[in-house]
């Protein structure tokens, strides 16, 4: 599978019907950059808990979303769980890193 480009610097892979690969970036302490790499196995979460700050409920998710429902899942997982990212000054170099480690593109 390909990666799929899901928010400016957030990046998505189906490895298997349960399991996916997140590149995650988000801000930390003084402007800097972090990016972390997740390999999200959603039999590995409690996902009414990990949604819950976003949805009302697993269910609402699987409404919403319909058969993309455990991306979104993995994404929302992501984001509550980066930490220990690499970190970057400037978003060029973030992006240079993306580009040449991950074979992605921007759009």
């Amino acid at each position: 599978m390909e990666w799929i480009q899901t928010d400016a610097l957030q990046f998505v892979k189906e490895v298997n019907e349960n399991t996916f690969e997140v590149l995650e970036t988000y801000q930390i302490w003084g402007g800097d950059i972090a990016l972390a790499h997740l390999t999200i196995d959603l039999n590995d979460y409690d996902l009414e808990d990990e949604v819950s700050n976003y949805y009302s409920s697993l269910d609402e998710v699987k409404e919403q979303y319909g058969n993309s429902w455990k991306q979104i899942v993995a994404e929302i997982i992501a984001e509550n769980n980066a930490e220990n990212g690499i970190i970057f000054a400037e978003e060029d170099d973030l992006k240079e890193h993306i580009k040449s480690k991950y074979k992605i593109q921007f759009n």
